[in-house]
């Protein structure tokens, strides 16, 4: 009875996140940063070794203000959605959201909750450690070239995120914000893949998760 049980269990365990509000300044100047692109996600994860990313849970996106102040909402109770609601091992740890911050001419950086492994467990509510923080963000020092490949690690951390079931389409405003850069690397003829590459190049691939890269485009004027 008990093995019965148990998918009916996971089925039903609904999660909860708290607001957040958190600051982003010039890491050399302190002064705030007004335009940074902000996604926030709620990444779930699990399989043979926990790391695996399964889908999300939420996932928001916001850009800071002239104070460099950027927020989200609180959200739930809800459940996980539904093309992973039967998958057991996929879990909420205590770690997430994870951030993402970009502004062009800035290094992006991921950010998330500092937890040690024993924490990394599966709460039903969620708290971000930033919250009430400041993130600094360090300009770029050095050549287009170079800041291309800078990019690289926090393309491929938010293609692995994002892929899933089209949670890209989430994101209009960092797919516009990467799809200006990568015109500036195009311009400059740097050939160094960005996520708005990964999303284009892989259309046939989207449609057959139920979402068009070019219709997207299209309907958000990119």
């Amino acid at each position: 009875m008990a093995l019965l049980l148990m998918p009916l269990v996971a089925y039903a365990k609904k999660y909860s996140a708290e607001p957040i509000t958190t600051y982003v300044v010039d890491a050399d100047t302190h002064e705030p940063i007004e335009g940074v692109v902000v996604v926030a996600a709620w990444v779930l994860e699990g399989g043979l070794e926990g790391g695996n990313i399964k889908g999300v849970m939420t996932v928001m996106e916001t850009v800071t203000d002239q104070s460099g102040a950027f927020h989200f909402a609180g959200w739930g109770p809800k459940s996980k959605p539904s093309y992973i609601r039967w998958v057991d091992d996929a879990r909420l740890k205590s770690y997430t959201p994870k951030f993402f911050l970009f502004k062009s001419g800035y290094r992006a950086i991921t950010l998330q909750n500092h937890s040690t492994e024993a924490e990394e467990h599966d709460p039903s509510a969620h708290t971000s450690n930033w919250n009430g923080k400041t993130i600094p963000l360090k300009k770029f020092a050095g050549t287009l070239k170079e800041y291309a490949r800078d990019l690289e690690d926090f393309n491929t951390e938010l293609w692995a995120a994002m892929r899933p079931k089209c949670t890209w389409t989430h994101i209009p405003l960092m797919i516009k914000a990467l799809q200006k850069q990568t015109q500036i690397f195009d311009a400059a003829q740097i050939d160094i893949g960005t996520f708005y590459d990964e999303l284009v190049s892989n259309e046939e691939y989207m449609v057959r998760d139920g979402c068009s890269v070019k219709a997207f485009l299209r309907e958000h004027g990119e």
